[in-house]
């Protein structure tokens, strides 16, 4: 079964607007870290975090307390297991896996006391799970005939929805409205970087819309929904790419600090091949795609950011920091794992 008509597919923002950044949007920032890790994914009543930890190569999926006490690991599989999301009610959580030979979709209780149920075994990887908030559905991206797109499968088990709004392009990282009507995602083409796009879920039949607009600025990247105010937060390099296109010429070299390793743009030339490390922060765009508000700043890579579900909060993740390793030059080394932080309070009450 296949869906490519989608309605209402809002504008995110006009591009004078996406420039206006909110004056006072990192005032009395609070950053505390939780853990380290990645994937992170607040639990339904915010007192925990699913979260991804690796050891040996091998990852699997824990749980933390939201205060970072009580870390537990909740899969045991000698395979990779990755991207937690939690069912509404908070009993479950499904994760992708690769204990099958393959990249499928994986469901278990919060509680670790049942195994983990296979929900998808067709071929191909199917990542990035999303449950919807009624917890009837869950979407996720799949390897389909032209690339990346999106699925809907029921919680239960059942037929695959092939979901495909942008024909043309890839769909990825595919992220429910608090409501469920539509879904936040990444588009991107064979050579395009990612770019944010809304789109409306829509029944079969119904004719595409043609107003079809996305952020195609600057690089997005992993979106997610507030639960309160419905504005999205996402990663992207946006001050990175706009001080490159501005100055249209490459980023200077950073020479490295010993204490902070590398710090800013930096462009290393190793065997012709540009190895510069991204530099993502988190930026919030409003419901009514009026306007950007930054809630982290450099030097860190910041990824998959998730709010909690009073909508106060952003728990992200920083990437480890890359250094030039002493006495071997043009080589980049990773300073330290990823760590799961929260910004506190970005929204009053």
């Amino acid at each position: 079964m296949r869906i490519r008509g989608i309605r209402g597919l809002s504008a995110l923002c006009l591009l004078g607007l996406l420039l206006t950044t909110a004056p006072n949007a990192l005032a009395g920032k609070r950053h505390r870290k939780i853990t380290e890790g990645r994937n992170p994914a607040v639990s339904p009543d915010g007192l925990s975090v699913a979260f991804v930890r690796e050891d040996r190569g091998n990852t699997d999926v824990w749980i933390v307390g939201i205060d970072g006490k009580d870390a537990r690991r909740l899969t045991k599989s000698p395979h990779s297991d990755s991207e937690p999301a939690w069912s509404p009610d908070g009993q479950h959580i499904v994760f992708s896996s690769r204990r099958s030979g393959q990249g499928d979709l994986y469901v278990m209780r919060a509680d670790g006391t049942e195994p983990p149920v296979r929900l998808t075994s067709r071929k191909g990887a199917e990542a990035q799970p999303d449950w919807s908030p009624d917890g009837e559905l869950i979407a996720f991206e799949f390897a389909g005939e032209r690339g990346q797109t999106l699925g809907l499968i029921p919680a239960r088990g059942g037929e695959l929805i092939v979901f495909d709004p942008f024909p043309d392009l890839e769909e990825s990282d595919p992220c429910f409205s608090p409501d469920g009507a539509r879904l936040a995602m990444m588009v991107h083409g064979y050579d395009d970087d990612p770019d944010l796009a809304v789109v409306a879920l829509a029944t079969e039949g119904e004719a595409p819309d043609n107003r079809r607009h996305r952020l195609r600025e600057t690089r997005e990247y992993s979106p997610s929904w507030n639960p309160v105010t419905a504005q999205l937060a996402f990663t992207s390099d946006r001050e990175q790419s706009n001080s490159r296109a501005i100055a249209n010429e490459p980023p200077p070299a950073i020479e490295p600090d010993p204490r902070f390793g590398r710090r800013g743009p930096v462009r290393e030339q190793r065997a012709g091949v540009d190895a510069r490390p991204e530099l993502r922060t988190v930026y919030g765009i409003s419901a009514s795609f009026l306007g950007l508000v930054q809630y982290t700043t450099r030097p860190y890579d910041v990824t998959h950011p998730d709010w909690t579900p009073d909508g106060r909060s952003i728990v992200y993740v920083r990437e480890g920091r890359m250094q030039r390793a002493p006495g071997l030059a043009g080589e980049i080394r990773k300073l330290r794992e990823p760590e799961i932080w929260i910004r506190e309070k970005v929204h009053k009450p």
